[in-house]
Order: structure tokens, then sequence, then C-alpha cells
């Protein structure tokens, strides 16, 4: 804990996170953005953790990371509003509340209009008024501080913000990996069959596809070759043309966010070799589905970059398909490692860890979906 604030034995720290997926390399084209928010609520005496918590924030429209940083204020603010008397006694009269954004600790010390935010002001405001008024009646008198931070003196927050987002990928790709076993081919007999033949029919399979990889997809770029191989593999199952050229128009795509090629790096074929893998999926596809004149449409489209790139009948197979379908997915940067080890103090790490467990437990338990935005808390202390 920083030394200047050592006068107030009860401490809050908050902090909110507003980004899509990292993902070093790629294009972020076709991916979603996330919102997470943390809060530790520290005895300062000790310098021990007495309660963490965060959640996942619902993206809406306009969304900015000064209203996510609120949000983790009011976070915190709202767990302590509901300590009892008897968790109040045991503390003293001073409450300093730190955060790593400057323009929340202003408008909430009064320096500066709350303007766009004024709602989100307002309702930490009332919390504030909710705590003051518990310490006045245990204490007499109470003294709250609201004071700016650096980001690196902010670890703690800073990481359950990160490990929630890392559940909501994570549960992205299981919910994507459920979704694609369960899927069925679905009944194609008479009316189904005229309807296979609509351009924009989707089968039970590529409708899983669309939904997970959307352009609010939760799930990075570098990530997905496994999961495309193994819808691939289910679409072959399947017997299933539809999804086969879904995942085609999909591989298609997902070459334009691809990496350039790079001795040693991540592709080891060109961009337009995972095109050409793309287009004659998709030919496959509609060869299925007796659309013949989408074929010989789509060979002329692309009669170049077929020609260089001719194998016969086969698909080239690129680093992109190689591989088991079962690879595990990869959901941290080397900082964010980091940072996880680093959680600030030792004593801390047990608390976070507990947090950490307790996060993905009820997220994965609340079912399908892109977030869990309940509060999770956890007590060290």
């Amino acid at each position: 804990m920083l030394q200047h604030f050592l006068s107030a034995l009860l401490v809050l720290q908050f902090d909110g996170s507003i980004r899509p997926p990292r993902d070093t390399g790629f294009n972020k084209a076709g991916l979603g953005r996330m919102a997470s928010v943390g809060a530790a609520v520290f005895d300062n005496e000790d310098s021990s953790l007495l309660s963490l918590g965060g959640k996942s924030i619902e993206i809406v429209p306009d969304l900015t990371s000064a209203d996510i940083e609120y949000d983790g204020l009011i976070l915190g603010l709202g767990w302590l509003s509901k300590r009892n008397k008897a968790w109040w006694a045991q503390r003293d009269n001073s409450l300093t509340i730190l955060g790593d954004c400057k323009a929340v600790i202003d408008q909430i010390n009064g320096r500066s209009a709350p303007q766009k935010m004024l709602w989100k002001y307002e309702e930490a405001i009332e919390l504030l008024d909710i705590i003051e008024k518990k310490m006045t009646i245990t204490f007499g008198s109470a003294e709250i501080k609201c004071e700016h931070i650096l980001r690196k003196e902010n670890t703690l927050t800073d990481a359950v913000c990160i490990g929630v987002m890392k559940t909501l990928e994570q549960k992205a790709v299981a919910d994507l990996e459920a979704d694609i076993e369960s899927a069925e081919l679905g009944d194609l007999s008479r009316a189904s069959k005229k309807q296979a033949k609509k351009k924009s029919v989707q089968s039970p399979l590529s409708a899983v596809l669309s939904r997970y990889f959307g352009s609010d997809s939760l799930i990075r770029h570098s990530i997905r070759p496994s999961l495309i191989r193994k819808a691939l593999d289910k679409a072959e199952a399947l017997d299933d043309g539809v999804a086969i050229q879904s995942i085609g128009e999909l591989l298609e795509s997902e070459a334009k966010s691809w990496p350039s090629l790079q001795d040693g790096g991540v592709a080891s074929h060109s961009k337009e070799s995972l095109t050409v893998e793309g287009v004659k999926l998709q030919i496959r596809g509609l060869q299925m589905r007796k659309r013949e004149k989408e074929v010989d449409k789509l060979q002329h489209k692309h009669r170049y970059l077929l020609s260089q790139f001719d194998d016969g009948d086969e698909i080239a197979t690129s680093s992109f398909l190689l591989g088991s379908s079962t690879a595990t997915a990869t959901f941290f940067e080397p900082e964010e490692e980091l940072m996880f080890d680093l959680v600030s103090k030792d004593e801390w790490k047990p608390g976070f860890s507990l947090w950490n467990n307790s996060f993905q437990k009820k997220c994965f338990d609340d079912g399908p979906g892109r977030g869990f935005h309940q509060d999770v808390w956890i007590k060290s202390k």
C-alpha cells in the first residue's frame, strides 16, 4: 500500500477495463469488446486484504472507459454500504478511495463536472452518503478521501479485470465447442431440401458459427484454427454442405486478419493460401448443395489464385488447419501473466486465487451466455 495513505485504516481500490480480446499481431476486426470491473477493500494497518470483488459489464452503445471506471467504484462502494454495524465497529472513522482514473476521482472530489456521466456520479455519491452515515453513527465522525494513483499501483484490481475478461474468453470457447459437438444436420428432407438451395439458408452448425464468429466475437483470431478444424470435422461427419460452405466463407474472411508471412512466425503459409482453402471449401459445400452456377462463378472470380495453388481436387493444407482439433487455447499475453504473478503483495495472492476460482465457477455454472454480470465477492479476513 502507498506510504502516504497510511493515515487511513480502511482503503478501497477500484478499476475498470473495456477492450477487445488482446491478440498480438492480429487485426482487431471481427472482435467484440469486453468490459470488466474490480474492487478491493484493505485493512491498511497490516496491508491485509479484507475483500475482493469483480464482474463483467454488459456492453451497450457509447460505453466509455470512464463509465466502466465508475462501475468499478460503484461496485466497491456498494459492498461497503452493505456492511453492518458490527463490521464497522472493527474499523475506524477514515476511508481512502484509490483509483487510476483521474476523471472519476476529480469528479468525486468536485474538481470537475460529471456531465455525460452524471447518473453514475449521483449513484456513487448516494453510496458514499450511506457509508458516511454508517461511519458517523459508529464513530461520531467520518473522514473520506478520494485519491488518484498510477495504474502500476493498482495491480490487484487490474488483475481482477483481466481475470474477468479471460474467463469470458474461456467461456465463449467452451460454449462454442459444446454447441459444435451438439449440432445436428437437421431435417433436410422435402421442403428443407428446397430451402437448402437458397443462398441464405443456415444449417444448425452454420448458425453456430455465425453466432460465435460475428463482428462482436470474443474468440481471438489466434485460437480459431483448432476451433475451425473441429467445426469442419463435425460438418464432414454430418455431410453438411451448408456448414462446409460457411466454414469456407469464415476461413476466407479470417485470412484478412492473419499476420503477414514471417520466418518462424505464426503463419507458415501466405494469406493467399488461407484464402484458397476457404474458396475450395466453399466450392465443395456448393457442390454438395448442387449449386453449380455459383461454383462456376466462384471458380472464375478466383481463377488466378486457384491456379497458383493448384493441387487437384484436394484442399491445400496450411498451418491454419493443421494440427489437432483439441488444441488448448492460450489466453494470456506475457505481460498479463507477469501481472498475475506479481499481484502486488504475496499476502494478497491467496485472496486473488480464491476470487478467480469463484468467479470462473459461477460464470461457467451460469450456463451459455456472453457475460456473467453478477457481483462475485470473496472475504479474506
